[in-house]
């Protein structure tokens, strides 16, 4: 279904001549304008739940609810959402007062009856650059919030591995093997270096948008890939007494991919493993054990 690009206004007035007046201004520039036939909370609120509005257009003086309620109910409908819904209030007060209520419940501008043509268009055209400029603000906001909790999180993995590593280095130095001792420091040193390719990515967040994520791609053999990783995490598993074991074809397998990303992906799916713990078939219950 094609998607529709059509700018929904919404607009709550009392008076069925403006009603029909500023539809048909408004129609005419190609907007699609919605007038609720009940003017009350529940009426605005369902709307607001059916129909994508893009702007809102309210008169001030009412007889069951006044537009400044009506604007306090918009902006609350939105208000734990990246959308912005501007207010123009459209009203044949010119009360200071009034200007002052309607301000402070959210409205954007503000028009005095009658109303020039052209000043309405004017700021309905500039209201919806704001809007949008405010939107995508707020999605790459949202959108840096969770990259940098993406980022921060993939950072346990590796600093797990190396804490694991250090501690049982510290308690058994003195009776392992050098080999030993080398596939630890080899470990510890693999993981520091896997921490600061994430650090890294951290801080070229600023270089991300929303539309486009670059990939750095390259052939890899995937079973020289999983190898390493086992090797990294195997500290960690046997520190929760979980047994991991590596069952990988004897040939190499080439992927065009990118590295890092892969390896992050091995390091999700294996630490986000559940072990079965328990299991009490009587109280048909199952409790699991997190690997990371």
């Amino acid at each position: 279904m094609e998607k529709d690009n059509t700018f929904k206004i919404l607009f709550v007035d009392d008076d069925p001549n403006m009603n029909m007046l500023v539809s048909a201004i408004l129609t005419d520039e190609g907007y699609d304008v919605v007038i609720p036939e009940n003017i009350n909370r529940n009426a605005i609120m369902e709307l607001l739940s059916s129909r994508n509005i893009d702007i809102a257009i309210l008169d001030i003086m009412m007889p069951d609810i006044s537009g400044v309620e009506v604007c306090s109910i918009v902006k609350a409908f939105f208000k734990n959402s990246y959308k912005y819904i501007p207010v123009i209030f459209l009203t044949a007060s010119e009360s200071d007062e009034i200007q002052r209520q309607s301000y402070e419940a959210g409205g954007d501008d503000y028009l005095i009856k009658p109303f020039n043509r052209k000043e309405l268009l004017y700021k309905i055209k500039a209201l919806l650059r704001i809007k949008e400029l405010n939107e995508t603000v707020t999605r790459q906001k949202l959108l840096r919030d969770k990259m940098i909790y993406t980022v921060v999180h993939e950072l346990r993995s590796p600093l797990s591995a190396i804490i694991t590593s250090n501690d049982s280095m510290m308690v058994n130095i003195n009776n392992m093997a050098e080999d030993e001792k080398i596939l630890y420091i080899s470990a510890i040193a693999e993981e520091s270096e896997r921490m600061m390719h994430i650090i890294n990515k951290l801080l070229e967040i600023g270089k991300y948008d929303s539309n486009k994520i670059e990939l750095s791609m390259e052939h890899i053999n995937i079973v020289g890939l999983l190898t390493k990783t086992f090797s990294s995490m195997k500290q960690v598993a046997l520190k929760k007494n979980i047994e991991l074991k590596l069952e990988i074809p004897d040939f190499r397998l080439f992927a065009l991919c990118d590295q890092e990303k892969i390896e992050q992906v091995i390091y999700n799916l294996v630490h986000s493993f559940k072990r079965r713990n328990n299991y009490r078939r009587g109280a048909g219950r199952c409790e699991y054990q997190s690997f990371s």
